[in-house]
C-alpha cells in the first residue's frame, strides 16, 4: 500500500529531488526505493550522532547530498564509507543551532532520561526519586525529558507534583509512523530549557553533543 501511495505522490507532484529528514527511518524505505527507480535526486539529513555508525536503513553512498552537523561527521563519512565530501555540507544541529537567542540560568535542574536499553527503568525511577527529594530539599524545580518513543504515562502519575515538569518529546523528533501536523520544526522550548538549567543530567545522547 505504501509503495502505491508513494508512487501516486511522486507522479502527482513531480519532484526533482526528495529530502529525507532522518537517515534511519525505516518507514521511508519504500520512498527511497522509488526515488532511485525514478532517477530523482536524493538528499538526506543526518539527524543524530549515532546514525552514521549504527542506525541506517540504506547505503550512505546512495545519497546525492548529505547535510551533517559538523566537520567531525565528514571524517566519519570519509573513513567509514569513503563518501565524496563534495556532496556533504556541515549545517549545524538544526533543532538548536538555528536559535541564537541567549537565556539566563534559572533555579531548576534538568534530567534527560536515557533509553531503557542503556539503563533499566527501575534504576531510572530511583534516580527520579532521588532528584525529586533533592529538589524538594533545595527548593529547586525539576524538568524531566523522557526518551523519545517510550511510554512514560505511569511515571507521570507516580511523580505528579508541582515541582516536576515532564517535557514531552515533540512528534518531529520521534520517527513515528503517522502524520505530523506541527509546522514548527525547531524545538525552541527544549533549547530554552537547556540554556536555563542550573544543572543538566544526562547519559549518552544527542543532547550531550
Amino acid at each position: 500500500f505504501s509503495l502505491i501511495l508513494f508512487s501516486y505522490t511522486i507522479i502527482r507532484y513531480k519532484p526533482k529531488k526528495i529530502f529525507f529528514m532522518c537517515s534511519n527511518s525505516f518507514i521511508d524505505k519504500g520512498l527511497f526505493f522509488l526515488a532511485k527507480i525514478m532517477n530523482l535526486k536524493i538528499y538526506g539529513l543526518i539527524s543524530s550522532w549515532d546514525h552514521l555508525t549504527t542506525k541506517r536503513f540504506v547505503d550512505i553512498n546512495k545519497f546525492h547530498k548529505l547535510f551533517i552537523w559538523n566537520d567531525y561527521f565528514k571524517k566519519e563519512l570519509k573513513k567509514d564509507f569513503n563518501f565524496d565530501l563534495r556532496k556533504a555540507d556541515s549545517v549545524g544541529f538544526p533543532y538548536y543551532d538555528a536559535f541564537k537567542k541567549k537565556y539566563s540560568t534559572e533555579n531548576f535542574i534538568t534530567f534527560f532520561m536515557p533509553n531503557p536499553s542503556m539503563m533499566e527503568m527501575s534504576d531510572q525511577i530511583e534516580v527520579l526519586s532521588f532528584l525529586n527529594n533533592y529538589c524538594k530539599e533545595k527548593k529547586l524545580s525539576l524538568f524531566v525529558k523522557p526518551h523519545p518513543g517510550i511510554n512514560y504515562k505511569n511515571i507521570f502519575k507516580k511523580f505528579k507534583n508541582k515541582r516536576i515538569k515532564f517535557i514531552v518529546p515533540k512528534n518531529i523528533s520521534m520517527n513515528l509512523n503517522k502524520k505530523i501536523y506541527d509546522k514548527t520544526f525547531f524545538d525552541e522550548d527544549l533549547n530554552k530549557i537547556i540554556q536555563k538549567s542550573k544543572v543538566i543530567i544526562n547519559f549518552h545522547s544527542t543532547t550531550s553533543l
